[in-house]
């Protein structure tokens, strides 16, 4: 089941946004091949490093942002995404140790049910929050009386 991109998911409607697009796109290549009859474990192999170079510079982006909008959540967001990145890392881990057996398979897919459940929670329950410091970065009048 693909991700399509809506509003609740939207940040800054900028380059935050334009990176979450990114990462959907290439979760929703991911599970077009993990869905294959026959599962390309070397495609994969090859999506889940793009997944993996691209969040890394993605999270850089989104801390950066952060800092500049003084979001007082900052530290909190940055071990956040540093235990997103482990986690990710113990998966790919996995994928490399059961590809090719009798698991593989359903692994491939459990793995793309996790990636899905991963970006989408985490936008809506963790970047979401920073909607308000971004906003007032952009009109720094906006809360003053």
């Amino acid at each position: 089941m693909s991700i399509e991109w809506r509003e609740e998911l939207s940040i800054d409607k900028g380059p935050i946004d334009d990176d979450h697009k990114h990462l959907v796109m290439i979760i929703n290549k991911y599970e077009a091949a993990a869905n294959q009859q026959r599962v390309d474990f070397d495609l994969i192999l090859r999506l889940l490093r793009e997944l993996r170079d691209y969040t890394e510079e993605h999270f850089a982006r989104e801390e950066e942002l952060q800092v500049r909008a003084l979001y007082p959540f900052h530290d909190a967001h940055k071990h956040e995404h540093a235990d997103l990145v482990r986690k990710f890392d113990e998966m790919v881990q996995r994928f490399k140790e059961v590809r090719q057996g009798a698991g593989g398979p359903a692994f491939v897919r459990d793995l793309g049910k996790f990636l899905r459940q991963w970006l989408i929670d985490h936008i809506i329950n963790s970047d979401r929050r920073m909607i308000p410091y971004v906003k007032r970065m952009h009109n720094p009048n906006m809360f003053s009386k």
